[in-house]
């Protein structure tokens, strides 16, 4: 494959990521979400944080294994 996809779940007890990625700037409420979703923007993928209070959380990332190549037109 030229992706890699990585998926992480709990049955822990949530968090509203609504409320986590709006206060990412306080006291670093949901600085590690940002953080993440930043870097792993920074390498071409894609991030998705799925929670809900009560329920657990799934994160699931998918990055691609090589950088595409660009067409010049001097090739």
């Amino acid at each position: 494959n030229e992706n890699l996809k990585l998926v992480i779940t709990d049955n822990g007890t949530g968090f509203d990521t609504k409320k986590a990625t709006e206060s990412a700037d306080k006291m670093y409420q949901g600085f590690g979400l940002t953080m993440m979703k930043e870097r792993i923007e920074l390498l071409g993928g894609r991030i998705c944080i799925e929670s809900a209070i009560g329920k657990g959380t799934k994160v699931s990332v998918e990055i691609p294994l090589s950088e595409k190549e660009e067409k010049t037109g001097n090739d």
